[in-house]
């Protein structure tokens, strides 16, 4: 049969339907028709493409839409009213008709009504067909009827009804006649079951041998089962990483089941940490189900309109979301009070308004809108009619009661606006975009202001975005952004924006003070913070935008697929393991801060170039004084947390202890200079530290020096590079230093033995529980073994990473700063990649970045960095969290429908994110 070798470069089949009818039974129905008459050795006779969720849900996708139409032989409808309704089916439906022959569509119908007449479709009584199929069809074409054997909470594929119905469709796009594709069908079973009795009676003689090859066998089989589970899940870790840049929340979905499945392999581990850390800004995807086509907001409510003409409402503080239906035309626009109370949308054909609750809207305007407003109190609805930029005069324009709905008065305008506003319940702002913004009284349409001939928008710009009070109106020409304040002061008239990537710019969004500018176009989406220094930042993973609003200055809400994205521009990143705390101010040029965590996670302690010591307690967000001035100090939490050793010159002293209850003085000096390593051992009993005086080992509670190595050829110089000059292992028992030569000398503080690595030139130092981290001067590392017995690998020289280095042992990673203010994971033993963070620009900082002057250290399980003048900042390295994470901020599951997309196995029966 021709279908047995399905389509090599296509499909045999395209399946068009509903997700909201028959997202159950179409997935089912494609694997039965792709199975029916398959040989033995074939996992399906036919190749039918069945589009998923996420593919419907944008615009943006319909080129994959188009593509697997145009390899496809036949398309199959599975017709009911609401797949009658879907502007994507009949979208689907009609490019077939336009490009295909009509007697290769084959109609399943699953609900409603099929109804033929003398001259074709009985367009009053038949309710299952879109709207392109009804005016084609001129004579009745094989379809076939499933209404009676199916339902939505029951699909009994033992029924033979339902087989023969499975046969009609197998054997259309076979070419063969439904008797021959049934008794190949019945052949091939007939087969198989031969074989498989065949097979029965081959185990029972070969029972001997089988059970002298079990061990063999079993293993055998348990090494193909778990290859290919790290087959499988390396392949949705690299499908995640190809999706993060279009559709974050598949992507972190993907990475989340790939990690999951071996959660061992470098390569999930990567996929998942890439897909959670991808997008800094990004707080949580709202699935609204429906594809949006506009976007509006209040202060805390973010508002969606749907291209099937429905109305979201999400409140972001409590993820609470309440819907209603407009009509069945794609909303165009819509605008909400800041309590998200009043909301008005456009959907070509009228104007409602809706309180945001389960109550249905109210149509107060008749026919298209070029603009609507409400004001920030709701209690103000501003509508202008016609459709811009197209339409001219005379237009109306309409003030609406928000409270009642009641039209309050009306004028004529001669053009259609496209942009209003409502700053309050007195004013309201009008824009073309093309000409000049003008500011009328509400209250008899007088004209109050108008903008000068000096900001007027250019000829041949993209248009617009109002920000939500009418304050600001954004443009752009060619890639020049521009932020146009809609009031003649300031004198000046345009805010400056910068080149944002963007050829072809869709939607804008401006905030309510003027100083965020938001726009996206081509399936990228930037965000523009800071008009001085003209960077702009991308946001990953928004995917085509159909809709853009700010809450306020530091929020921003996306409309792209079926999804509105909550952005928080001011979140550093999505690897941070808390709120930064402050760091020690000092120059650029000066030595970086030095940090440590203690080993419950609970205080953060930093010290600069100064005298200065910070103490956070970040499980209370609080800070604590340190009552003492500790020049040069070195902090060190003791093992138990409870007491943090402050090791530094303060007079006759060499360190200052402090608690929760305050600080004291500490051990009085016997072995002094500035210490630049030292760690705590485990059990409490040993303090170990690395500075001018050699290698010296203390009793933690009294300070009593037990042993002190001397190491010959040190620097004198004890300037700020001599931070990473030392390092001492987690567990106390060995110390490395770099001596004036360049030599790394590696103490056995145990043994009280001392030797120097073959290789100098060594420049900085870190030490992990079972690695020693060396940089040299030409910018390449070596990786020891934990005594610095055996040289584990070498990595080549790159000369963009700065000096500070830092292993986190728990998880097997090596830190390291860039000169471009990141920090890059890795891991220690093999260099496989992990992915990169973005250190927080200092807030305090001048000049050039003080990236030089950063540092970074292992943390517990975790880590933390801190830059001169700027913050502390704890990184989440725990995959468990990543993984939270993600499923959080994705806010849905994996569908067994993508899962099919991506990988030939059927899927886990389980595909909760969150399990």
């Amino acid at each position: 049969m021709r279908g047995d070798r399905g389509a090599v470069s296509g499909y045999d089949a395209f399946m068009s339907y509903s997700h909201a009818h028959d997202g159950r039974l179409a997935p089912l129905f494609q694997r039965e028709v792709e199975r029916f008459a398959k040989r033995w050795n074939q996992s399906r006779a036919l190749r039918v493409f069945r589009d998923d969720a996420n593919l419907v849900a944008s615009a943006a996708l319909w080129p994959s839409i188009v593509a697997a139409m145009s390899t496809s032989r036949w398309f199959v409808l599975m017709a009911s009213p609401d797949a009658a309704r879907s502007p994507w089916v009949d979208a689907e439906v009609a490019w077939w008709l336009e490009n295909r022959s009509i007697d290769t569509l084959l109609i399943v119908v699953t609900a409603g009504d099929v109804v033929w007449g003398p001259g074709g479709v009985d367009r009053t009584a038949s309710t299952a067909l879109p709207p392109s199929l009804v005016a084609a069809l001129r004579v009745e074409p094989r379809w076939v009827d499933l209404r009676a054997l199916v339902t939505a909470e029951e699909i009994d594929w033992a029924d033979p009804r339902l087989r023969d119905r499975v046969a009609d469709v197998a054997g259309a796009i076979h070419g063969v006649s439904k008797d021959a594709v049934v008794g190949e069908h019945v052949r091939q079973h007939r087969r198989t079951m031969r074989l498989a009795r065949g097979g029965a009676t081959a185990l029972a003689v070969l029972l001997v041998a089988a059970l002298v090859a079990a061990v063999v066998a079993v293993w055998q089989g348990t090494e193909a089962t778990q290859q290919a589970r790290i087959a499988t899940a390396r392949q949705l870790a690299a499908t995640a990483l190809s999706e993060v840049d279009n559709q974050l929340d598949l992507a972190q979905l993907l990475a989340v089941e790939a990690h999951r499945m071996n959660p061992d392999d470098p390569q999930t581990r990567a996929a998942l940490f890439q897909a959670f850390a991808a997008s800094p800004y990004l707080k949580r995807h709202q699935q609204l189900g429906r594809p949006v086509s506009a976007v509006g907001s209040g202060q805390s409510v973010a508002v969606a309109g749907t291209a099937d003409g429905h109305l979201v409402r999400w409140d972001v503080r409590d993820d609470r979301t309440t819907s209603t239906q407009v009509g069945e035309r794609a909303v165009t626009a819509v605008a909400a009070s800041d309590d998200g109370g009043v909301i008005a949308a456009a959907d070509g054909t009228a104007v409602v308004l809706w309180r945001g609750d389960d109550g249905k809207p109210e149509q107060v305007f008749e026919g298209p809108a070029s603009g609507v407003a409400v004001s920030p109190s709701g209690k103000t609805v501003a509508v202008a009619g016609g459709s811009a930029p197209f339409d001219d005069g005379p237009l109306p324009l309409v003030v609406i009661d928000g409270t009642t709905g009641a039209e309050l008065r009306r004028t004529t305008v001669p053009f259609a606006p496209g942009h209003l506003a409502l700053p309050d319940d007195k004013t309201l702002m009008m824009n073309t975009g093309a000409d000049s913004w003008r500011r009328l009284a509400v209250a008899d349409f007088r004209q109050t202001d108008e903008s000068e001939n000096d900001i007027r928008t250019p000829a041949a710009f993209f248009c617009c975005g109002y920000s939500r009070n009418g304050a600001y109106f954004a443009w752009a020409k060619y890639a020049d952004f521009r932020v146009q304040p809609q009031s003649n002061t300031p004198a000046q008239g345009v805010i400056a924006g910068s080149s944002i990537p963007i050829e072809q710019p869709e939607e804008f969004a401006v905030s309510d003070d003027g100083t965020m500018l938001a726009a996206a176009g081509g399936e990228v989406l930037y965000v523009q913070g800071d008009f001085r220094r003209q960077i702009p930042q991308r946001l990953p993973g928004a995917g085509r935008v159909t809709g853009l609003a700010f809450l306020d200055p530091d929020r921003l809400v996306s409309g792209s697929g079926s999804a509105l994205i909550l952005w928080d521009l001011t979140q550093v990143s999505r690897a941070l393991a808390g709120p930064p705390s402050d760091a020690p101010d000092s120059s650029n040029a000066g030595p970086p801060p030095r940090v440590a965590v203690s080993p419950d996670g609970r205080w953060v302690a930093s010290a600069g170039e100064g005298e200065d010591v910070l103490v956070r307690d970040v499980a209370e967000q609080r800070d604590l004084p340190v009552q003492h001035a500790v020049p040069n100090a070195l902090p060190v939490w003791s093992a138990d947390s409870g007491t943090l050793m402050l090791l530094g010159d303060d007079g006759g002293h060499d360190a200052t202890l402090w608690s929760e209850g305050g600080a004291y003085r500490g051990w009085k000096r016997e072995a002094g200079g500035r210490v630049f390593a030292a760690a705590a051992s485990p059990d409490g009993k040993s303090l170990v530290l690395v500075g001018e005086a050699g290698v010296v080992e203390r009793d933690p509670d009294d300070g009593r020096v037990r042993l002190h190595v001397p190491v010959e050829g040190l620097p004198e110089d004890s300037g700020s590079d001599r931070q990473w000059t030392a390092a001492v292992r987690p567990d106390a028992r060995f110390a490395a230093v770099i001596d004036g030569n360049g030599s790394v000398r590696v103490i056995d503080v145990e043994a009280e033995e001392s030797r120097a690595l073959p290789r100098a030139g060594a420049v900085s130092v870190a030490y992990g529980p079972d690695h020693l981290v060396v940089r040299h001067e030409d910018s390449g590392i070596e990786v020891w073994n934990g005594d610095a017995t055996e040289l584990l690998r070498v990595e080549a020289a790159d000369a963009s990473y700065q000096r500070a280095m830092a292993v986190v042992g728990d998880h097997g990673l090596l830190a390291r700063i860039t000169a471009q203010g990141t920090v890059v994971l890795s891991d220690v033993a093999t260099g496989e990649p992990l992915g990169t963070v973005a250190l927080p620009m200092p807030e305090r900082s001048t000049g050039a970045p003080p990236w030089g002057s950063t540092t970074v250290v292992a943390s517990g399980r975790g880590l933390a960095t801190a830059t001169s003048s700027g913050a502390v900042v704890r990184w989440e390295l725990d995959p468990a969290r990543w993984r939270d994470s993600a499923c959080a901020t994705a806010g849905r599951d994996l569908t067994a429908d993508e899962w099919r997309g991506y990988v030939d196995l059927d899927p886990p029966e389980n595909l909760d994110c969150s399990r």
